[in-house]
């Protein structure tokens, strides 16, 4: 009996062990339970952070193209406006040339000598002088050079002639575009 006795006072603590493991798992079962529900909520979170990330890519690729486009604009608005000063420009050259040719125009018509008064037939009004012939003008050996701005009616009220006289010498000359530097023959005086 003595056996008996022994085996009934020895205390087996496997069973107490396997409790306590089974405790402590159950406690880390929780344990992870409750930090994988939480990082469900931080996963979630960030999906919806990506979400707004995707939002802000397509606000930012239209604010590229509403860029590009406004670029665009202002290169074509550039170019009208170069165009448009492009156009002033030969505008007001083409006045100022027109302008030129006028006074060039006013100036042979006031030196134009008055000649006999003529009827519709080119006859002499009786008591009408008849003119007599002036010589057609000769080149002296001055010479003028133009300069910028100048036309032949200034040309001609700056040396002293008369415009018909000087264009009379100079025929191979297109008055219309002079460029500095030509060298323009004055008539003797």
């Amino acid at each position: 009996m003595d056996t008996i006795s022994s085996r009934e006072s020895d205390t087996n603590y496997l069973p107490l062990a396997g409790v306590i493991a089974g405790v402590a798992a159950l406690l880390l079962a929780v344990f992870a339970f409750v930090q994988i529900r939480s990082l469900k909520k931080e996963v979630d979170d960030l999906k919806g952070l990506g979400d707004r990330v995707g939002g802000i890519e397509t606000q930012v690729s239209q604010a590229t193209n509403a860029v590009q486009v406004a670029n665009n604009a202002a290169q074509v608005a550039n170019e009208t406006r170069n165009s448009l000063m492009n156009v002033a420009r030969d505008t007001n050259n083409s006045f100022k040339q027109v302008s030129d040719q006028l006074g060039e125009l006013r100036t042979r018509l006031e030196s134009r000598p008055a000649g006999p008064a003529r009827t519709a037939g080119g006859n002499t009004t009786p008591g009408g002088n008849t003119a007599t012939q002036t010589p057609p003008p000769t080149a002296g050996t001055d010479e003028y050079i133009v300069k910028s701005g100048d036309t032949g009616a200034k040309i001609a009220a700056n040396a002293g002639v008369k415009l018909s006289d000087l264009m009379a010498v100079n025929p191979d000359v297109n008055w219309n575009r002079m460029h500095v530097g030509q060298k323009i023959k004055l008539p003797k005086k």
